[in-house]
């Protein structure tokens, strides 16, 4: 083989892995991810119940974002999911999960006593273990599962603490995702947001 075939070769080889690295550091995959005792303050949620697999949960909250932008003239920048079930020790076709935005206490209260098409209610504020994460799209999505969330399980498995629902807060407007596993909240009070 001549050395001109094997330098194009080379170079190629060479952009097409610096080029694949820069995805993975724009998407998040070499991000610092910290597990920190946060004080969250009440979250006023706007959800969707659902049962079955967690992939897909973005496919909810989208729908969700847009009821209330037509209905209510409400702009909802952070998304979430509070994850009830462990996929690791439950069905994951059977798993409950609850998806939609979090608004601010001025659009709750713009909203009628009873809506349709989704739930109203609100977090009490509590303390929480939360890890951060860079919201860039789908990849980061993925990314941020796998690093993040899975930082937050190691830590919680390391310190014994029990394992429980796990909150996923899509922030727009920080382009961040924070993973959210509540100390403080009253014991099965997210189960019941799935029962309203």
């Amino acid at each position: 083989m001549s050395p001109l075939v094997i330098g194009v070769v080379f170079l190629v080889v060479l952009v097409d892995g610096a080029v694949m690295a820069g995805f993975a550091y724009y998407f998040g995959l070499f991000a610092r991810v910290r597990v920190e005792t946060v004080e969250l303050p009440a979250l006023w949620l706007a959800y969707e119940r659902r049962t079955g697999p967690y992939m897909g949960v973005a496919a909810v909250m989208e729908p969700m974002r847009e009821l209330l932008a037509r209905r209510y003239g409400i702009a909802c920048a952070q998304g979430f999911g509070i994850y009830l079930d462990d996929p690791r020790k439950a069905d994951r076709n059977h798993v409950r999960s609850v998806l939609g935005c979090v608004l601010s206490g001025e659009d709750a209260a713009r909203l009628p006593e009873t809506t349709e098409g989704f739930y109203l209610a609100q977090l009490p504020p509590c303390r929480a273990l939360m890890t951060r994460f860079p919201y860039r799209g789908a990849p980061s999505r993925m990314m941020g599962v796998m690093r993040a969330a899975g930082a937050l399980l190691r830590h919680m498995e390391r310190n014994g603490i029990p394992s429980g629902p796990i909150m996923e807060i899509f922030d727009l407007a920080a382009s961040e995702t924070r993973y959210v596993r509540f100390h403080e909240m009253p014991d099965g009070y997210l189960e019941t947001l799935y029962e309203a």
